[in-house]
């Protein structure tokens, strides 16, 4: 809603000041209307996508899509739709999980006639940044987990141990593992 304060705009028009009356309306007017639809836009949210590997696509629309967008690899092969799964605190924002079959080239179709190509890497592809990633994962599960003692030795003769058990002669006096 917009208000104006100016009364009786007409006269500009009527004085021969058609221009001021058109720049005062055109103003008022493109105010109070409301911002064009934002286009479709995919990205890729997977770093180095790679084949036979879950994937997520990204759709930024102003409406969630009517009929679901669909997935191609460029080199040939099936059309696979994509189902959406819109984000509850961002509704403008959807996500979709694919599972492209082979590397290469590959382009998503839709909404409307949005298109988007991206690129599926083969398996020997990244391996560098993917071994990165995968011991900075394990030295991250590795701080967060509770310190492990390690198993204490038990002693020769202790109620746990077999009598005649003949590994205690192998370790050091008066230890067995």
């Amino acid at each position: 809603m917009v208000v104006s304060v100016v009364p009786e705009t007409f006269r500009w028009a009527l004085a021969g000041q058609g221009a001021i009356y058109a720049s005062f309306w055109n103003r008022l007017l493109a105010a109070a209307t409301p911002a064009a639809p934002v286009a479709a836009t995919w990205r890729v949210a997977t770093a180095w996508p790679k084949a036979q590997m879950p994937m997520a696509l990204q759709l930024e629309a102003g409406a969630f899509p009517i009929a679901p967008p669909t997935v191609r690899a460029l080199a040939g092969g099936p059309t696979v739709a994509l189902p959406l799964r819109q984000d509850p605190r961002l509704p403008e924002w959807s996500t979709a999980v694919f599972w492209p079959a082979a590397a290469g080239w590959h382009q998503v179709q839709g909404p409307g006639k949005t298109s988007y190509s991206f690129y599926v890497f083969g398996p020997d592809d990244w391996q560098g940044p993917a071994a990165q990633q995968r011991q900075l994962a394990a030295a991250q599960r590795a701080a967060a987990a509770p310190a492990r003692h390690p198993p204490q030795p038990t002693r020769c003769g202790s109620p746990g141990q077999r009598a005649g058990f003949s590994a205690c002669s192998c370790l050091p006096r008066g230890t067995c593992g």
